[in-house]
């Protein structure tokens, strides 16, 4: 049981960290740091959105002066988030930090195309590509794939803004195995895979059947930066250059060797 103490007219609190404008995400861990001229008592330390307590931090924990706050349990990003700190034995003896700003982690979900059998999208028509995204994600590139084989680019460094009309080409063969890629533009690590949909050349054809074309593909095996690719057939070409040059040039030197011991 915690013994109450004489508030002292000198005593204080002051959040040092976080700092006005810094920006932290979900899943990651933030410094809370404070000076204060008590020692050996403890604080508790809650979360604020504007003038609302929305989490409790921490209670009753030694007064050290620093907290690694790992951030989860946030339903909202906001930039108007901030800290108190409060005496555990006399509430009055408290300070609330500046504000900061709290963003979900990034990441993104195509929402259209869906995989409705009897729905089908016509070259030369123009459709909308849509996916729901949160964290701090300005600008997307949009890929398009059969199956996990990258095709071309839809679209290159837009605007996020949760939605594109994209014309279909008429150079793309019917298929029923075609899926989209979005991909934050500033790290390829974050994107989101469509599930499969139809390309037909009119709406009277059939739906072609390919689920035997590229049967070994999966659904998750779409690579992380499909610009990649070009880049291994190019090295894998000049490996084999290499050893076929090596090859000829060691035959050769043999050969000279055995027409001068001839």
């Amino acid at each position: 049981m915690s013994i109450s103490q004489t508030v002292k007219a000198d005593d204080f609190y002051s959040i040092l960290t976080p700092v006005e404008n810094s920006i932290y995400r979900t899943g990651e861990y933030c410094t809370i740091r404070w000076d204060t001229n008590k020692e050996s008592f403890q604080v508790d330390i809650y979360l604020f959105r504007n003038n609302a307590q929305v989490k409790t931090i921490a209670t009753g924990i030694a007064n050290r002066r620093g907290f690694q706050w790992y951030i989860t349990g946030i339903s909202k990003e906001s930039h108007y988030y901030r800290i108190k700190i409060v005496d555990s034995d006399n509430p009055s003896l408290n300070d609330f930090s500046d504000f900061f700003t709290i963003v979900f982690q990034p990441s993104i979900s195509i929402t259209n195309p869906t995989p409705i059998p009897t729905s089908s999208w016509i070259v030369l028509n123009s459709y909308r590509i849509g996916w729901i995204s949160q964290g701090l994600i300005s600008h997307i590139d949009i890929e398009l794939y059969k199956n996990s084989k990258y095709l071309e680019n839809i679209a290159n460094h837009i605007q996020n803004e949760d939605s594109y009309f994209w014309t279909i080409p008429n150079d793309l063969e019917e298929s029923n195995l075609y899926r989209i890629v979005i991909r934050d533009s500033n790290d390829t690590n974050v994107y989101g895979i469509s599930n499969y949909f139809t390309i037909k050349n009119s709406s009277n054809d059939e739906i072609p059947d390919d689920n035997d074309d590229d049967s070994d593909d999966d659904n998750n095996n779409i690579p992380n930066n499909s610009k990649t690719i070009l880049g291994y057939n190019i090295i894998i070409l000049i490996s084999i250059f290499v050893s076929v040059f090596i090859l000829i040039f060691i035959m050769k030197k043999n050969m000279d060797v055995y027409i001068r011991y001839l």
